[in-house]
């Protein structure tokens, strides 16, 4: 995983906490990493990293990737803007062995974002896409759409 910020426990209060875009990006990686990839052993390409090499895409990889939406007001005093982006694991598994494990890691991924709150990001319902074979792989692609809001002209 890429070295970025330690999350703490769940401090909504917490002002020293700056949520903005790099940080949302580095806690989905963290969320992937702490939660599937690092106690399955799934090698994984985080977002602003190397490539993984032909030899890391050996059976089951994936890539992690976070990606901004848009902002509204939702607040006018004081004045509250929230941010929406999706969270997006795309998954490959050997495309010659079926899907049925990937199928089960996708669970997992899902699992890991499913209704999550932290450190004032709120993630949604995640859902898998299949989107078959992608040359010698599968490929399945987990979105959860998330959100935070900003307080403006703190």
């Amino acid at each position: 995983m890429p070295s970025g910020p330690v999350f703490p426990q769940d401090d909504p209060g917490n002002p020293a906490i700056v949520v903005d875009l790099q940080y949302v990006g580095a806690l989905v990686a963290f969320i992937l990493d702490t939660v599937v990839a690092t106690p399955k052993s799934l090698k994984t390409q985080y977002q602003n990293t190397k490539p993984l090499g032909d030899a890391d895409k050996a059976g089951m990889w994936a890539v992690v990737s976070f990606i901004p939406g848009g902002a509204q007001q939702v607040e006018i005093a004081p004045a509250l803007v929230r941010r929406t982006g999706i969270a997006q694991v795309t998954l490959f598994g050997p495309a010659d062995v079926g899907d049925k494990d990937l199928l089960l890691l996708a669970r997992d991924t899902e699992r890991a974002f499913l209704n999550k709150k932290l450190n004032r990001v709120t993630f949604r319902t995640p859902d898998t896409t299949n989107r078959g074979r992608d040359g010698k792989w599968w490929r399945l692609d987990v979105r959860c759409p998330l959100y935070w809001d900003e307080q403006q002209g703190v």
